[in-house]
């Protein structure tokens, strides 16, 4: 078979993409994240060509269950901590939007809470010995008020874009400044299952990841409220107890 003509495309950064404008139906190829880009005039824009998601209609979701082996898990009191941060990670096939947080407080405090999304960036180690490093991408402005029981929601205005083909975590800290680090908590879920991103050795362990402030340097958690760590390295923990989601997020394939 003999190609006649070839195609060329442009070669763009993703900074170049994303905040220029291209034409409806231009198709680029992403040179920073290593995927095609094609332009559309509907929802977000500029959009990665990738797989499908099942999200067509607005759709709540805990982290866990986008990358879950096994779904079973308990709704029980979710602690939302300072000196350290629970998350499981997660990754879509296509782009997908954000467009809220959810969040029912049980016991309240003299707290706010703060939300962000992180990207995984590299590894260090193997197995249940790895540290998995994360970069900030977005902290949300609209924080949750932990001064107030019941239901919370949060509108991500303009929405986030979660990327097809990357791995994030959400995470939501409490800035405790007195009494109980474990303070409050909320109605989220315990007990889920292994993830599939992680390294773990047994379909039946409880696999999350965690970043901690006793972890040794430079892995050490460090939160100083209001602004959340710009870079994050989080552990593999198969403790049921950490194995926890405090936060529903509202997601639409973009």
């Amino acid at each position: 078979m003999k190609i006649k003509d070839e195609l060329i495309l442009a070669n763009m950064s993703a900074t170049d993409i994303y905040s220029g404008t291209l034409s409806e139906g231009a198709v680029v190829y992403n040179d920073t994240d290593k995927c095609f880009i094609y332009s559309d005039s509907v929802g977000i824009g500029n959009k990665t060509l990738a797989g499908r998601e099942i999200f067509k209609v607005p759709t709540l979701k805990f982290p866990y269950e986008i990358n879950s082996l096994r779904l079973q898990s308990q709704n029980q009191s979710v602690f939302v901590y300072k000196d350290s941060a629970h998350a499981s990670p997660f990754m879509f096939k296509q782009d997908v939007k954000l467009t809220e947080l959810r969040a029912d407080v049980l016991a309240a405090g003299t707290f706010k809470g703060y939300n962000g999304v992180y990207k995984l960036k590299s590894k260090v180690g193997e197995l249940v010995s790895a540290y998995y490093e994360f970069e900030l991408v977005q902290q949300f402005t609209p924080t949750f008020d932990w001064t107030i029981n019941g239901g919370q929601i949060l509108s991500i205005s303009p929405n986030f874009i979660f990327r097809a083909g990357e791995v994030y975590v959400l995470i939501s800290c409490s800035d405790y400044v007195s009494g109980s680090a474990f303070y409050p908590f909320v109605n989220g879920v315990k007990r889920f299952g292994a993830n599939r991103l992680l390294d773990n050795p047994s379909h039946l362990s409880y696999y999350q990841l965690v970043a901690d402030h006793s972890y040794p340097s430079p892995y050490t958690w460090s939160f100083t409220p209001p602004n959340l760590p710009t870079t994050m390295w989080m552990k593999q923990e198969q403790d049921y107890l950490n194995s926890q989601n405090p936060v529903k997020m509202n997601i639409q394939n973009a």
